[in-house]
């Protein structure tokens, strides 16, 4: 395992300068993934990480839940430090055949790749039927 503690510098074969690459926070997957269709009104929503969150900061406003209308959705957020999981569990049943929207904001940090470059959103809807 090749473990780098300092930047990354390249060479570009065009450029006479060297650029620096930072590591920086990467989301790995959503589930449900954008677009998904048919999602149990009983579901989680899990996102993973490329790496550790900084969880002393971490609460419902760096992490959220909006329904159809944007309205914000009642949710635990819980998080798997060994597997670099945010859950975020809502406290009630989802609506049937409706849609909903994951937000991450740039305020999701890592103490060793900074913070997310840029929100994010993740769309999917619900399934018409009880689970």
């Amino acid at each position: 395992m090749l473990i780098r503690t300092a930047p990354l510098l390249l060479a570009l074969a065009s450029c006479n300068s060297s650029v620096t690459v930072e590591p920086v926070l990467q989301i790995i997957s959503i589930s449900p993934t954008g677009g998904a269709a048919n999602v149990n009104v009983d579901s989680n929503v899990l996102v993973t990480f490329n790496t550790a969150l900084r969880t002393s900061e971490l609460d419902t406003e760096d992490a959220y839940l909006l329904d159809a209308n944007e309205e914000l959705v009642v949710a635990d957020l819980l998080y798997a430090e060994e597997q670099w999981t945010l859950t975020l569990d809502p406290v009630e049943d989802l609506a049937k055949a409706s849609d909903y929207t994951l937000v991450l904001t740039t305020d999701l940090g890592s103490e060793d790749k900074g913070d997310l470059l840029q929100e994010v959103r993740s769309t999917f809807r619900t399934t018409g039927e009880d689970p």
